[in-house]
């Protein structure tokens, strides 16, 4: 087993593990420890998360208690907030880079949100190729945490070719003097996916001293990458998804739960998906979809609108959230590389985007033009006409320490014990209704006679339930969605 810095994977592993085990212990018994950490105030807290876990929502609501762990995420919460609906559809917690699906209005997310990197307006005038956007590199002093999908051989081929013009796998030659050095940290899982790559061109750098070649264990290895000197960025794949596409688009290729994207295709008019009776749910979902800076048409066409304008927050972030505190320095520290306004504007034309999947009702052709790219480098047909998209980030081993219910707009993290399952340690850390104070913004709604009333009160429609919220029964609220099954 390898040694991590006087600890084995192993050893943290069960060392969280032990953890974990106490912490539902106690919380089962109910048994009160105390606590050591330090309570947090209302006015340390931000104004809005910029990352949040969906069950956040259930555990801020009034009407759900923490005394047990709780249910998933409950099925009423993802009728009555359809940001969290959809964020459930899209496995990935969602905040809109345009705004408008993020408003305090009657069907917005219930939690306050902000957005940290608002999406760019269309440049009419955009008109550079992929290649040269890919080379438009303003740093080369690099360390990324590699895992050779088709974003990560991507952005290695563009470090390389400004490191190194001259060399080709095809066109071995003496390397620059003086070059940078670039740290490139491999998984197994990274070299078992592309090994011609790892054989071809990273061993052969390496042995010329071109690059630094290290191992990539687990999770708590990624995030520690920025721990090392200042003066080094870690460069990731990161956003390549949001500009070509969403891995969701293997759903037309692969029975799931997503049954209607395999049953109708990626063609298909994208409201042909949804469910009858969707009066309210288009009411709120339609002014997003025309701030689209391309035609919404077809399935694909509101997935990669959902994954680019939706997504992108929470997949810059993503590698933050296993920390144990964050800085805005911090930040800085990682650059992904598609997390550019270029890239954005290159997606943005519609040429690129009918490029991006050229026949979709063949999954190989997804990412065409990187594959391309990368193709035009390593000049390997095979990794070119067969290589499928996989998920790379998902393959890194978690042996971390922390379970968070999110991130706020000044870099809070918030978490109440190791697991996020005690109301009491969650009292403790965020006192005087802290969070539910700071983070959720919805009122009650009540639907009777097709009409709706505000309450000065926070509570959401349990089905099934015989309850009263004010003088309205909740047998007289007409759901909203009259005809769907109640769970």
């Amino acid at each position: 087993m390898r040694t991590l810095v006087n600890r084995s994977l192993g050893d943290r592993w069960r060392k969280r593990d032990e953890s974990i085990a106490a912490e539902f212990e106690a919380v089962l018994s109910e048994r009160d420890e105390g606590s050591d950490v330090a309570a947090v105030g209302v006015h340390e807290l931000g104004g809005g998360l910029i990352m949040w876990a969906p069950l956040l929502a259930c555990y801020l609501s009034p009407r759900q208690t923490l005394a047990r762990p709780p249910a998933s995420l409950l099925p009423e919460m993802i009728q009555e907030d359809f940001l969290i609906g959809l964020s459930a559809f899209f496995r990935t917690p969602l905040i809109d880079r345009t705004g408008v699906l993020n408003q305090d209005q009657l069907w917005d997310c219930c939690l306050g949100l902000a957005v940290l990197d608002p999406l760019p307006k269309k440049d009419p005038s955009f008109c550079k190729d992929l290649a040269t956007v890919c080379s438009c590199l303003k740093v080369i002093e690099a360390g990324p945490p590699s895992v050779p999908g088709i974003d990560s051989t991507s952005l290695l081929i563009a470090l390389l070719q400004a490191l190194h013009p001259h060399w080709s796998p095809l066109r071995e030659s003496a390397l620059e003097q003086g070059a940078n050095e670039l740290i490139v940290r491999c998984s197994a899982d990274s070299i078992a996916e592309y090994p011609w790559f790892h054989e071809n061109v990273l061993l052969k750098l390496a042995e010329l001293g071109g690059i630094c070649l290290e191992p990539l264990a687990d999770s708590e290895e990624v995030t520690a990458l920025w721990e090392g000197p200042a003066s080094r960025l870690t460069v990731t794949g990161e956003c390549g998804d949001q500009i070509f596409g969403s891995q969701l688009l293997e759903a037309a290729f692969v029975k799931s739960e997503l049954r209607a994207i395999f049953e109708l295709g990626l063609d298909a008019p994208w409201q042909d998906g949804l469910p009858e009776l969707k009066e309210y749910w288009l009411a709120w979902f339609l002014p997003f979809v025309e701030r689209c800076p391309l035609p919404v048409v077809t399935t694909f066409d509101l997935l990669w609108w959902l994954n680019v304008a939706c997504k992108w927050q929470t997949v810059c972030l993503r590698l933050f959230q296993r920390r144990p505190s964050l800085s805005w320095s911090d930040l800085k520290r990682i650059l992904h590389f598609f997390q550019t306004e270029e890239f954005q504007q290159w997606s943005f034309v519609p040429e690129n985007h009918a490029a991006k999947m050229a026949d979709h009702a063949i999954w190989s052709s997804y990412k065409q033009p990187l594959k391309e790219y990368i193709f035009n480098y390593t000049q390997d047909r095979s990794y070119f006409e067969h290589k499928l998209k996989a998920g790379s980030l998902c393959q890194v081993n978690d042996a971390s320490q922390y379970v968070i219910m999110g991130i706020d707009d000044k870099l809070n993290i918030l978490r109440f014990g190791q697991t996020c399952l005690s109301k009491r340690q969650m009292d403790q850390r965020y006192p005087n209704d802290g969070l539910r104070r700071a983070f959720w913004k919805k009122c009650a709604v009540c639907w009777v006679a097709g009409r709706y009333h505000e309450r000065n009160v926070v509570d959401t429609i349990c089905w099934g339930s015989k309850r009263t919220l004010g003088s309205v029964s909740y047998e007289s609220i007409e759901p909203r969605f009259p005809a769907r099954s109640k769970t």
